[in-house]
């Protein structure tokens, strides 16, 4: 879900959260709870709430976004960076 507003002209901000996972379909002993159950799936459920900045021109957009996670699900997290 995000909320989208004004800052100026060409800029817009945005708060929003998110929540998701992936699963497998068969099982793998390398991965363990890797693989989708209907009963537990929600547990499994990450979340993450964040701020954006939309740079929004006639013929040129882009967007810097960050993410902090409210609900953490994988076993070794470390760093990461998305794109997308």
């Amino acid at each position: 879900m995000e909320y989208r507003f004004l800052f100026t002209k060409i800029f817009r901000g945005a708060l929003f959260t998110d929540a998701g996972n992936v699963w497998l379909v068969r099982n793998n002993v390398s991965k363990p709870g890797g693989v989708f159950e209907w009963e537990t799936f929600y547990e499994q459920l990450a979340m993450d709430v964040g701020l954006g900045l939309r740079l929004d021109i006639t013929f040129f957009c882009t967007s810097f976004r960050f993410g902090f996670s409210c609900k953490k699900t994988m076993v070794n997290p470390g760093k990461q960076m998305g794109m997308g």
